[in-house]
């Protein structure tokens, strides 16, 4: 059986650094990431999770893959919230936009 795959593609108008601000700031990843906070050190091969902040509940939690400020974030991930795991996804941010590609 071959998995599938979706590409999403979401386009923003603002500056790159603004962009990477609201993925890695736990301040603004509650604002735009389904009032959730990350917590990482953002260095590759450590874990990081994004926690619901009304209960400190996990939401979602992996490994940093690749991360190059302000340029690419890449992280594998499972939805704590699901019961079925998500496994993959990736982001990065080139010229004030945020290109995202999720395996599922």
């Amino acid at each position: 059986m071959t998995a599938s795959m979706h590409l999403y593609e979401i386009f923003i108008r603002a500056p790159r650094e603004r962009v990477w601000q609201a993925l890695v700031d736990p301040e603004m990843t509650i604002e735009y990431f389904h009032r959730t906070r990350i917590e990482s050190s953002f260095r590759p091969g450590e874990k990081y999770r994004y926690v619901i902040a009304a209960d400190d509940r996990d939401a979602v939690e992996g490994v940093i893959e690749t991360c190059e400020p302000p340029h690419r974030l890449v992280m594998s991930f499972t939805a704590s919230l699901y019961s079925r795991p998500r496994t993959h996804a990736g982001q990065s941010v080139s010229r004030g936009s945020i290109d995202c590609t999720r395996r599922v």
